[in-house]
């Protein structure tokens, strides 16, 4: 939906990617900040302007349609270099269907690899670089009134057959010292609002500090918003109403205590105007002390992310993270000291401490980057990310990268591709590793939904079945209909074959996938299947899983779960299993199971069926309201361009076949099985989804209420709470459902699961 202040028919839409946390894999267009800055901005002088905003993912031609819908005279896509790629497709999409369509770059990628940018794709007309306010509103300006843009500073575009690169605007600055960005309007205060409960402010701009690994998108000088000002949009948050959600605010400046009186008078003010919100900033680990530590404390600071970056003052001095030249290593030795202290005192404090360690910097030795492990070990801190160093373009070390001849443009152009110095991926990451332990449970758990279906969720992702060598009809095929940003999938015997012969391929066709994996089959004990699950990242490295062995997957009859191990383990080397329900045997063990297991308004799971990674083959047969297929939220490809509604499901069509033709196909086998079973008098029809594959006795568990579906919904949060809170083991889960929400007890802890909003509170939050 178009995000802005007024529903004008607006001259620009703008659209960001970002991470969807409710989604188990998948970037979504949401709501950016800096966006909002500059539609403020824009509308302040008379130009509408929106951004587009999503829920869910979005195919590339649902993307085009929705931008396309509001007749806008320009897009302008926010480009970083992991995502350049979304924007080279979005902009093809966008000028096959309206060639007169004008297309901007902003962002950091377009700041620093304008050139680069404007001629790897030509569908893009303009780069904006640096600040984006003053440059964009000229920009269209002078678009509406059919001028030259050649005098407009901060824009690179085509003149004739060459691209033109204008001079450099400086940064935004105006009034005095400590207000200098107060000449831009307010997003917030001018009404242009995320939907909360999670909220993000700048107090500030810029970074005095000269690490080489970054890139100076703001510029190197510090410049403020007043505190007044501040004051005045945290006080607006403040009066929100979130549906009783506790309210989140992140500040995003570089580095929020550089000017340390500054930051503890805007704590003083915050704490005397009674503004409650949960806050967090990102700082640097040696502008805090004891004092503005206690501050932050009372003024509400529940978290602080720091960039710590190495333990090793020999590469701390390297990348200047310290100070940008000098003799000796005093300085840096200094610092991993007062990193120390400062994180001992900010935990005496209450205040969670979050870390960036990066690994494989330039240089760097397997022994230097354990030795940071270790270092991050003994601080004991809430979580760290374990990231991987990635030249980003515009950064001094990726200019000297690149005369070295050490990089090289990868198949998507951007990021570029480095060899490290040592395999990184053998690095051991800790348990509070977010990549490790979050964002790899997050893939696994959108790789299990291609076996369990989609479930909450709307698209379970593309699963190949012993394609062999993937076609461009096949390819064709995908771009059109597979959301962008989502996960393809190989499975059978040779999976693992396929995906490295395909994943090249894949890449250079310009598809919208973030990641492939592959489930190989191999025999498993008795009447178990068991998979070797392997994931490849397409750009993600920097994330620090680009590509690894995510363990083994065991499908396990019902009737003989007994006779399985327990799963072992988080992260992505760990082993987890899946249920099968398909023969009479195994319906009747989960019949008898459900009768033990549901009592009046809850569900109580014991033993194996209480851990957090219980799941079942094509649970969307029972959860699920319509079957995923009939919006083709489950596919799976297979040899001749044959499309199937799941893994075992009944043909649907083709790859010559649109989404909604294989809709309709598949509706039109529903309605014949319907007739078949005579579900218009069955009292589950208002809820079953009137599965295809449906086993022996399906119709009789689904007629006996809607238990069935509790106890499965009871699985999906009990997922979510393990990629959320990584919850211990649990012998006993007890959940009890109310109108609206779900009570949960997991062994000691307690959570409520909202059913509105999808969201899950620890219950001793609230």
């Amino acid at each position: 939906m178009p995000h802005g202040k007024k529903q004008l028919k607006p001259d620009i839409i703008f659209v960001s990617l970002k991470s969807a946390d409710k989604i188990p894999w998948a970037f979504v267009p949401s709501y950016s900040l800096g966006t909002a800055y500059i539609i403020a901005y824009l509308e302040k002088h008379g130009i509408p302007a929106a951004q587009l905003t999503s829920g869910v993912p979005m195919t590339t031609g649902e993307l085009a349609d929705s931008i396309l819908t509001l007749s806008p005279r320009a897009v302008g896509f926010t480009v970083y270099d992991t995502d350049y790629c979304f924007a080279r497709i979005m902009s093809r999409t966008l000028k096959e269907a309206d060639p007169g369509l004008i297309i901007a770059a902003g962002g950091p990628a377009a700041t620093f690899a304008d050139d680069l940018i404007m001629k790897d794709t030509e569908d893009i007309d303009y780069c904006i670089r640096g600040e984006g306010e003053i440059t964009v509103y000229e920009l269209l300006k002078a678009i509406r009134e059919n001028r030259p843009v050649g005098n407009i500073k901060g824009i690179t575009f085509r003149e004739s057959s060459k691209i033109r690169r204008n001079e450099d605007r400086a940064p935004v600055s105006g009034g005095g010292s400590g207000s200098e960005l107060d000449i831009l309007p307010s997003p917030y205060l001018n009404g242009i609002l995320p939907e909360g409960p999670d909220f993000g402010i700048y107090t500030s701009r810029g970074c005095a500090y000269s690490c080489s690994f970054c890139a100076p998108t703001l510029g190197r000088k510090v410049r403020y918003h007043s505190v007044d000002r501040v004051i005045g949009e945290l006080k607006l948050i403040n009066s929100l109403d979130t549906g009783g959600r506790r309210k989140t605010v992140t500040i995003h400046d570089s580095c929020f205590s550089f000017n340390t009186g500054r930051a503890r008078d805007l704590c003083r003010r915050i704490k005397g105007e009674n503004i409650k919100l949960d806050l967090v900033c990102e700082t640097r680990i040696d502008r805090l002390d004891g004092e503005t530590l206690a501050l932050l404390k009372d003024a509400g600071f529940c978290q602080i992310d720091v960039g710590f970056e190495t333990a090793v003052p020999r590469l701390l001095k390297k990348i200047k993270k310290v100070r940008a030249c000098g003799e000796g290593l005093a300085p840096e030795i200094e610092y991993v000291a007062k990193t120390r202290e400062n994180i001992r005192l900010a935990r005496d404090r209450g205040i969670n401490i979050a870390m960036n360690l990066i690994t494989g910097l330039p240089g760097a030795t397997r022994e230097e980057d354990l030795s940071s492990v270790d270092f991050i070990k003994g601080l004991d801190i809430d979580t760290y990310f374990h990231l991987c160093f990635v030249p980003y373009t515009g950064s001094e070390l990726f200019g000297n990268l690149l005369e070295e001849g050490r990089i090289s443009p990868s198949s998507y152009i951007l990021p570029y591709q480095y060899r490290h110095d040592y395999d990184i991926g053998s690095l051991s990451q800790l348990e509070n590793s977010w990549q490790y332990y979050v964002k790899s449970d997050r893939i696994r758990k959108h790789i299990v939904s291609s076996l369990t279906g989609p479930v909450t969720e709307r698209q379970a992702p593309v699963l190949l079945e012993d394609p062999g060598a993937v076609t461009e009809k096949d390819t064709e095929w995908m771009e059109k209909t597979v959301p962008a940003f989502s996960l393809l999938g190989f499975k059978g015997k040779r999976a693992a074959e396929y995906l490295e012969l395909n994943a090249g391929m894949l890449s250079r066709a310009n598809l919208p996938f973030i990641g492939c994996f592959s489930l190989a089959e191999k025999k498993g004990r008795g009447r178990s299947v068991v998979y070797d699950v392997s994931f490849r990242g397409a750009f993600t490295v920097q994330h620090g899983y680009s590509s690894f062995d995510m363990g083994t997957l065991t499908v396990i009859p019902f009737s003989a779960r007994g006779t399985a191990g327990p799963s072992s383990g988080r992260g992505p080397r760990g082993s987890f299993r899946l249920y099968s329900l398909k023969t009479q045997k195994d319906m009747a063990e989960f019949a008898g199971f459900l009768e033990r297991s549901l009592s009046g308004n809850g569900v109580v799971l014991e033993g194996e069926m209480a851990a957090c990674d219980t799941a079942f083959i094509n649970e969307c047969m029972w959860r699920s309201r319509e079957c995923p297929a009939l919006y083709l939220g489950r596919a799976v490809l297979g040899k001749n361009g044959d499309i199937r509604s799941c893994p075992g499901g009944p043909r649907i069509g083709g790859t010559g076949d649109d989404a909604k033709t294989l809709g309709q196909n598949m509706k039109k086998k529903q309605e014949a099985l319907a007739v078949e079973r005579g579900c218009a008098d069955c009292p589950a029809d208002s809820y079953c989804p009137k599965c295809a594959l449906s086993p022996p006795g399906y119709c009789g568990i689904m007629r006996s209420g809607h238990g069935v579906k509790s106890f499965f919904l009871l699985l999906d949060i009990l997922r979510k709470i393990r990629v959320l809170s990584r919850p211990g083991r649990s012998s006993r889960v007890k959940a009890s459902f109310h109108p609206g929400h779900v009570k949960i007890t997991n062994g000691k802890r307690k959570y409520i699961y909202d059913a509105a909003t999808g969201d899950i509170f620890a219950a001793d939050s609230l």
